[in-house]
This record gives structure tokens, sequence and C-alpha cells, in this order.
């Protein structure tokens, strides 16, 4: 029995593009290709996205060059051990904690802003040298990496890098002090409930 069209309704003819779904295959192939062998799209979506809430340019332009760094963002993309099908990168760990820091921080945006670099680095130096084990050994390697770009911040910023080397204990001993030491309780808080120290 021939389906007659209802009244006041326009014929649809369904068209399929046979080439969409070779492209689509295609992405697909490439997406699994770029996980074995690099960063996971959403991981680098992640990732990227840390300096994005940011206002103070200059904090933003300092986390945007470490993010650069290869072997920082190697680190960021490690997932954690023993959490099964559904394990978490480092950054999905570091970020929530550098949220927290920087509501808790006192100061300008922009020193608040490095209060929140500052978490996502120490977070970074937790696990730098498990991760990178064999390619870096110096307890101060991660300094050695972001240094120049500490140097451009200190010169465009010098509030905000003086809050940033503060808590990273990169500045003078008279610099040091209790929110420093609060700021890394807190940062090994977090990893240890996660138990990042696993590595």
């Amino acid at each position: 029995m021939k389906q007659t069209q209802p009244p006041g309704r326009p014929r649809l003819t369904l068209i399929v593009n046979q080439n969409a779904i070779r492209r689509a295959d295609q992405m697909t192939n490439n997406k699994t290709s770029q996980s074995s062998g690099g960063e996971d799209a959403f991981c680098a979506a992640l990732i990227n996205g840390l300096s994005l809430q940011l206002q103070s340019h200059f904090v933003r332009q300092f986390l945007n060059e470490i993010l650069a760094e290869r072997n920082l963002r190697t680190v960021l993309g490690t997932r954690l051990p023993g959490h099964g099908r559904n394990a978490q990168w480092v950054v999905q760990v570091v970020r929530p904690v550098a949220e927290h820091a920087q509501r808790r921080a006192q100061g300008t945006t922009e020193e608040r802003e490095a209060v929140y670099a500052a978490t996502i680095l120490l977070g970074i130096d937790y696990c730098f040298l498990s991760v990178m084990r064999g390619k870096y050994d110096a307890p101060d390697a991660l300094k050695t990496i972001v240094w120049s770009a500490v140097q451009r911040l200190d010169r465009n910023s010098p509030k905000a890098a003086f809050v940033l080397r503060t808590c990273m204990r990169w500045g003078n001993f008279d610099e040091e002090d209790y929110f420093a030491d609060w700021l890394e309780s807190r940062m090994h808080h977090a990893m240890d409930v996660l138990k990042l120290i696993a590595y």
C-alpha cells in the first residue's frame, strides 16, 4: 500500500553524504593515533584552558608561556594511577586546588592570579621528577625550565612575580612566609588524597 503525503507538509528527501562519513572516520582514526602518540585532545583542551579565566594580561602571558613547554604539558597530561577507567589527569587535580588557592588569597586580582599560577606550578613540581625520571634528575629542573618566563613576569609585573616566587620558594629567604607554607601544605594534602604519591 502506497503512503500518501499529509496535506500541507513538504516532501523531504534524505541525502547521505558518504564523503562526510569517511572524513569522520579519518578524524576518529587521527584522534586515536594522537592519543596513543601524544596528548589526548580533551586533556590538551584542559591544559590550554588553564589560563582562559585570568584577567591579568601578564600572568596569563606567563602561564601560556610555561604551558607551551612540552615537558610541563607531559606532566599535566599524566594519568593518575589507581583510578581505573576514569583515571584523572594531573591537570584535573591541580586546577581545582589552584582555583581554591586563588579564592583564598589576599591582594589585587593580579596577585591572586599569581597564586593560581604558582599553585599550578607547585602541582607540576610535585610530580615533575617522577614523571620525567631519567630525563631530568636535578631538584631544581622545573625552575630552570620556567626561569626566563619568571624573569619576564618580574619585568612586566613585579608584584605578581614576587607572589609567584614566594609561593614557589624561589625568592629571598625573607620573602618566604606563613602563606607559602600554607599553600604548599594545601597542595601536598590534595595530592596525597588522590594518591599522586604512588608514582
